[in-house]
């Protein structure tokens, strides 16, 4: 049954009038409870002071790429920064600390990459991570139309990604939203390209599988920085059920906070439930057809009981809270032992595509 929300929207179809702009959305702060954790600006500022400390704000930004720049170079490298809960032995503990990620550490080497990070910085303590590298991230089989979102999907010319949700813009498209590198081929498609599902890799193909036509991406840029790996396409009730494979989304998003639960649906490892870990995070991607891409201000989440929250393939995916189901993020990257899911906040994605609001009914 069509909503009365709904009536205005424009559904693909290539001869429709455009409909007239509309203010935009506002994210629900979250409020500070059992199972979040307030960060108050000190952290932030001594997270500035971290990076100043090693090389300044745009020498560092600098330093992200290049120190990633070839992967075989061996040797510790300094990726990112941010602010997350500490780590001993391989577990989690509730005390916070500033993070500084390298790709390994190695012991006894004189020329350390992470020699002159300090021990506490502006009365916060620093630790030291390894997260090897970071990369671009099935519901995988082919559905009856129309098709739930949390599965495969993708442009012609990629593998496999996911389809994140429903959404309708400013110009009141109704439009599946994902990832750039997975439904804009990193730069390199065109605006109308076909969007098929399932994704290639999972046998979909051009035209009997098309259920989009590419609307609008946000560019990634080497080294950047960025913002957000994201894209949305036209598409149409008939192709796409704005309901997720096992939940119905709440379409008022929530900001991230520091260990709140939250849940996706995606293409490889399907329902999957995990603690946003790490905040403000400021991190180096590789993966990309331009080389490696400098991000800021991502989300860090991580499985709960030691299994993963994404693999590849889950790339798009989005990320709501585990309860009232609220978008929070949309996950773009992860550790390639897959320990680490790194997603871009959801008010940074809807001020960058000019989201109107999320849609979770017809």
């Amino acid at each position: 049954m069509e909503s009365s929300t709904n009536k205005d929207v424009i559904e693909f179809d290539p001869n429709a009038p455009l409909g007239s702009e509309n203010q935009a959305l506002e994210v629900m702060e979250a409020s500070e409870s059992i199972d979040t954790i307030g960060i108050t600006q000190d952290w932030f500022s001594a997270q500035e002071e971290l990076e100043q400390r090693l090389g300044g704000s745009e020498a560092f930004t600098a330093s992200l790429s290049e120190s990633i720049a070839d992967y075989d170079t061996g040797g510790e490298r300094i990726l990112g920064t941010g602010i997350g809960f500490r780590s001993v032995g391989g577990l989690l503990t509730p005390d916070v600390t500033l993070k500084v990620y390298v790709s390994e550490k190695v012991a006894g080497t004189t020329a350390s990459a992470f020699a002159a990070v300090p021990t506490s910085i502006g009365g916060m303590p620093v630790e030291i991570e390894e997260v090897g590298e970071i990369v671009t991230q099935l519901y995988n089989r082919r559905y009856a139309r129309p098709v739930r979102c949390g599965v495969s999907i993708g442009h012609p010319q990629v593998t496999a990604g996911t389809l994140g949700c429903l959404v309708v813009l400013r110009n009141n498209k109704l439009c599946l939203l994902s990832n750039n590198h997975v439904i804009a081929n990193s730069n390199n498609a065109r605006i109308g390209d076909p969007i098929i599902q399932p994704g290639r890799v999972d046998g979909g193909v051009v035209p009997g599988d098309r259920i989009a036509l590419l609307e609008n991406f946000v560019r990634v840029n080497c080294p950047g920085p960025n913002l957000v790996d994201a894209a949305v396409a036209w598409t149409a009730f008939s192709f796409v059920d704005p309901r997720h494979v096992n939940y119905t989304l709440n379409p008022t998003p929530i900001a991230a906070r520091l260990g709140m639960t939250v849940k996706k649906n995606g293409r490889t490892t399907q329902a999957t439930i995990g603690t946003i870990t790490d905040i403000n995070v400021n991190i180096s991607v590789g993966g990309y057809s331009c080389g490696v891409a400098q991000f800021r201000n991502q989300i860090g989440i991580r499985g709960i009981g030691g299994n993963p929250f994404s693999r590849g393939g889950d790339s798009g995916s989005l990320i709501v809270t585990a309860n009232s189901n609220q978008p929070v993020a949309l996950l773009f990257a992860g550790r390639t032992d897959n320990t680490l899911t790194f997603a871009n906040p959801i008010e940074a994605v809807i001020s960058q595509l000019s989201i109107q609001r999320f849609v979770n009914s017809r």
